[in-house]
């Protein structure tokens, strides 16, 4: 949604290259990309072509890297690098890392972190959800509480790791952990893809 109200105040065009917009890092060109571009198009509908699925996040005993580091596959990172493996624009595959190089643009273009471009969007005159990342006082640097909060009400997931999404905060969980999580959700009325 922030991306959508990023296009909406034009700041940035879903179907110009990303690159464009991109300051702080660059996907980098190849065979795939020589006759089509990667687009905020692409990359919101998993159309760019870019690799990697999902974060496994960090352990609080490992060094967490910096997002360009993550996009690089450079260390301390532990996923191999976000790149376009097919042309955009010709197949459909989810990519979390895709969704990662969309947010660094609005970050690169706002000059901002993307929790807080995220927390002064106002979608609609509502805030239907938001993410809070707490830390007690006696859980501190031991466990993480990801508080997602909804119009329906708050649930919260506590993990013991280091979160590396830099838009929600999403931590590596054990199924032990998600599985209670996602039992809330659906009792409070919310539908998980």
């Amino acid at each position: 949604m922030v991306a959508m109200k990023k296009v909406e105040q034009g700041r940035i065009s879903l179907d110009e290259n990303i690159n464009n917009k991109l300051t702080s890092w660059k996907l980098r060109d190849n065979e795939f990309t020589a006759r089509k571009k990667v687009t905020l198009r692409n990359l919101l509908s998993h159309t760019a072509g870019t690799t990697v699925h999902g974060f496994p996040g960090y352990a609080v005993t490992e060094k967490v890297p910096t997002l360009q580091q993550v996009l690089d596959g450079a260390a301390p990172a532990n996923t191999i690098a976000v790149r376009v493996d097919f042309e955009p624009g010709t197949q459909y595959r989810y990519s979390g890392g895709g969704i990662t190089i969309a947010q660094l643009a609005i970050m690169d273009i706002e000059k901002k972190p993307y929790p807080e471009i995220a927390k002064l969007q106002e979608v609609s005159g509502t805030q239907p959800w938001k993410f809070k990342r707490r830390r007690d006082a006696e859980e501190a640097g031991r466990k993480v509480t990801i508080e997602h909060r909804f119009q329906r009400g708050s649930l919260r997931l506590p993990c013991t790791c280091k979160p590396i999404s830099l838009a929600g905060n999403v931590p590596k969980s054990s199924t032990s952990q998600v599985l209670p999580f996602l039992s809330r959700t659906r009792a409070a009325g919310i539908s998980i893809p």
